[in-house]
């Protein structure tokens, strides 16, 4: 199978489940699929039936209804743990974590030197062994100053 036929069937399945899921809305819903790879902006796909500056929009008032985006800088921050990093222990530890229902704060350090590497800023989690990936959050206030 070649690239194009291999879109074209992508977008046939896309399409197929959108009318799936659009059944279990009210008529005049919305819909909007969009599937990226970080880093390879030439592989993005979309597919919606609506306007890209209403999906703006949307994402605008949803990144506010989740707090802050990630954070940029080492720091202390507020965080709610969504979901844990693939390949983390399946343990009690971290069932006891996810999904978090409160705020905690969170330490975001250093991983590596190069700013550009996905995985240039992580998490630690004061009682948790590994750290995590910042998309694994929910975000709030941060970096915290020190108390005096």
């Amino acid at each position: 199978m070649d690239g194009n036929e291999a879109l074209r069937n992508a977008q046939q399945f896309v399409a197929d489940a959108m009318d799936q899921i659009l059944m279990r809305f009210k008529p005049g819903a919305k819909i909007a699929v969009l599937v990226r790879r970080p880093h390879k902006p030439d592989q993005d796909f979309m597919m919606t039936n609506d306007m890209i500056g209403e999906m703006v929009e949307l994402l605008k008032r949803r990144q506010k209804t989740t707090r802050a985006g990630a954070p940029t800088k080492s720091g202390f921050y507020w965080a709610k743990w969504k979901i844990a990093d693939e390949g983390s222990p399946k343990t009690e530890e971290y069932n006891s974590y996810l999904p978090q229902k409160t705020w905690e704060v969170v330490e975001v350090f250093r991983n590596t030197v190069d700013s550009a590497d996905p995985e240039h800023l992580r998490v630690h989690i004061a009682g948790v062994s590994d750290s995590q990936s910042l998309e694994n959050f929910f975000w709030g206030e941060g970096p915290l100053e020190a108390p005096l």
